[in-house]
């Protein structure tokens, strides 16, 4: 980051604090409040999107969880959570990965008979399939969508595990529309474990 010819990356490490104060005392004294603005509302949005991504990762388990459980029992035969094909490349001498696919819905598995089952798990304000998405939205993607509707043709069970504004739900693939909203969830409101028992007793 540089303001006014200070490169912020090439000073010693320091806290966000101090660094914050450093851009605000080079700039000229005209725009220093629009400098300590621009950094606060950086700042806050940093810590939404860790919070965010903090909450994604503990629903994501609660779910994986109910999974396990259902796999115990003898409903699933067998589940995985997949993420995008990816591959490991050197750059300026260290290994890192690259993503080079897209990602598969998060949960494929077998139910016990066979069935072919397939999840995308969601949290936010609410699920948009198509259209625009505010930034508290969760977007289902398109061909996460295709492979939703491909499993649902097919006889599969395939279903939205969602959490929208702290309402659990489980909606078959075969009733969701373009959009998930708050009064969708509610109807389909259910704990996780019983929720997706019911999902898996589905016919196709």
């Amino acid at each position: 980051m540089k303001v006014r010819g200070l490169d912020l990356s090439r000073l010693p490490t320091q806290s966000p604090d101090v660094l914050a104060r450093l851009a605000i005392d080079a700039a000229p004294p005209s725009e220093r409040d629009a400098v300590a603005k621009g950094l606060h509302h950086r700042a806050s949005s940093r810590a939404q999107g860790r919070s965010a991504e903090r909450n994604g990762r503990a629903w994501e388990a609660s779910v994986f969880a109910a999974l396990d459980a259902l796999q115990a029992e003898g409903t699933l035969a067998t589940w995985g959570h997949y993420g995008p094909q990816s591959k490991r490349v050197r750059r300026g001498g260290a290994l890192v990965t690259v993503t080079t696919g897209t990602a598969p819905c998060d949960v494929v598995g077998t139910l016990r008979g066979g069935r072919t089952l397939v999840v995308e798990v969601k949290r936010g304000s609410r699920v948009v399939l198509a259209g625009a998405a505010k930034t508290r939205d969760a977007r289902v993607e398109e061909h996460q969508r295709a492979q939703l509707e491909a499993v649902h043709r097919a006889g599969g069970v395939a279903a939205l595990v969602v959490c929208v504004r702290g309402v659990v739900a489980v909606i078959p693939w075969g009733d969701v529309r373009e959009a998930v909203e708050l009064r969708d969830v509610t109807r389909w409101r259910c704990a996780l474990v019983s929720g997706l028992r019911n999902l898996a007793a589905r016919r196709a």
